[in-house]
């Protein structure tokens, strides 16, 4: 009977060892965060309606990541995000339990613009869009339905926020005009 359960025994953590190498390989090496890299954006390309690029990634991605080169522009070429870094820490049971949850978030020499054309939605709104498919009834939350950050720090950073105003119609030509003045 002991003979019968070392087959099965050895093959398990055989499996066991490989499935560790791998992780090992993935979050460790430099060939490992260039392959999650290049998965990371295929996602990204099918999910946001614009451009991201990362140049390089570097850190364990086991507990967090620093991206090196990073820009999102929306599909006519025009910014929402630009950093030179930008670095971050997450766990892993959050990202299991689909909640993107970030902490010590810091973006250095970044350019941030959030702008809002007239009779339009925000910009990062229309990047980030949900699923258009998703049912009234549709109660599971999905992949980025819950999004925090935590201790985000901004190193010679730009933001800038855009978006078209005018006084409230019901206001008379003189309260128009003050409100326009101030």
């Amino acid at each position: 009977m002991r003979r019968s359960l070392k087959l099965p025994l050895l093959a398990a953590g055989s499996l066991a060892a490989l499935i560790v190498l791998l992780l090992l390989v993935l979050t460790q090496t430099d060939f490992g965060r260039e392959r999650v890299r290049m998965f990371g954006l295929d996602q990204l390309a099918e999910r946001v309606h614009g451009r991201v690029a990362v140049g390089r990634i570097e850190g364990n991605l086991l507990s967090g990541v620093r991206l090196i080169d990073v820009a999102i522009t929306d599909s006519a070429g025009a910014p929402f995000l630009r950093a030179d870094t930008l670095s971050l820490r997450y766990s892993l049971r959050s990202l299991y339990r689909k909640h993107l949850t970030f902490q010590d978030v810091r973006l250095v020499d970044a350019v941030v613009v959030l702008d809002r054309q007239p009779g339009e939605r925000w910009n990062f709104e229309r990047l980030f869009q949900g699923d258009t498919m998703v049912t009234a009834s549709d109660t599971i939350p999905g992949f980025g339905d819950w999004i925090r950050l935590e201790n985000v720090e901004l190193v010679r950073a730009d933001v800038t926020a855009r978006s078209a105003w005018a006084p409230d119609s019901v206001l008379g030509d003189a309260a128009r005009a003050e409100a326009v003045r101030l």
